[in-house]
């Protein structure tokens, strides 16, 4: 009886302290991945500002050609711009739900 309760215990503590350290890698992933994710996201928006810029550079100094090439350029701009909050908000609603 004394063994049966000791074990118990044992396995109820064990319990506890594997939870107390799956709950601590949890938060720390999850600090980690917005971390990671913040960061790319000002990246993204620091390159897609850049190149507006330089696609209205090409249409203003450009002429026809210039303006031809801002044109592909800008489809390029938006399906990038399309695909990176696309990813983000993806992640952001994986990192909602999925629980490790």
């Amino acid at each position: 009886m004394i063994k049966e309760n000791l074990m118990a215990i044992k396995t109820t503590a064990e319990q506890e302290v594997f939870n107390l350290y799956a709950n601590n890698l949890e938060n720390n992933l999850n600090s980690a991945t917005g971390d990671i994710l913040s960061i790319l996201q000002g990246v993204g928006v620091g390159v897609i500002a850049i190149f507006v810029v330089i696609i209205g550079y090409k249409i203003i100094t450009g002429g026809r050609e210039g303006l031809r090439e801002a044109k592909s350029s800008v489809m390029g701009l938006i399906i990038g711009a399309i695909l990176l909050f696309g990813a983000l908000a993806v992640s952001e609603w994986l990192k909602t739900t999925a629980s490790f």
